[in-house]
């Protein structure tokens, strides 16, 4: 598959909205004239648990896609050193080298292996489908404490809009 040039992802902001808060941030491909802002909102008591210090969300976000339609990827937040290796190392060139139709993304990003301070707290998405429904399961009660889950989200994504069939 060929490149179709670069997906841009910019630093990750903060933005308060009343009792409301998102982590966004721009992604898009400015040289198609396609950029537009991508976030998660949540009550503004759980303002702390959002992460803006790293790209990491909209990365693993927008890579599907980018693979399916041959994007590169250019994060101006840095990246968390233990994801990029996975991706780099494994995930990416496993799925290429096997799949014809998946382009073998290139991921351009300061990169950071520092430790984040943070609430403790582990999430998944929960659309009650077969895939959500796997993670929690094997999440609960795990022989990996750190992983057990601790919070589900409900991502307004279309399994829960009614005008979809959710």
């Amino acid at each position: 598959m060929k490149n179709n040039g670069t997906l841009r992802i910019s630093r990750p902001r903060i933005e308060v909205n009343g009792d409301k808060v998102r982590v966004a941030a721009s992604i898009g491909s400015p040289e198609h004239g396609d950029v537009r802002d991508v976030w998660l909102e949540v009550d503004r008591k759980y303002e702390d648990g959002l992460c803006h210090e790293r790209g990491d969300a909209f990365l693993v976000g927008m890579l599907r896609y980018a693979m399916a339609y041959g994007y590169d990827i250019e994060s101006e937040a840095p990246i968390s050193e233990e994801l990029l290796y996975g991706l780099r190392t494994y995930l990416i060139p496993s799925l290429a080298n096997h799949n014809e139709d998946i382009y073998e993304v290139r991921i351009s990003s300061p990169q950071d292996g520092t430790f984040l301070p943070n609430q403790g707290g582990v999430a998944t998405g929960a659309s009650l489908g077969i895939d959500s429904m796997f993670s929690i399961m094997h999440h609960v009660n795990s022989e990996y404490p750190a992983h057990n889950l601790t919070h589900l989200l409900l991502n307004n994504v279309g399994a829960y809009d009614p005008t979809r069939g959710g």
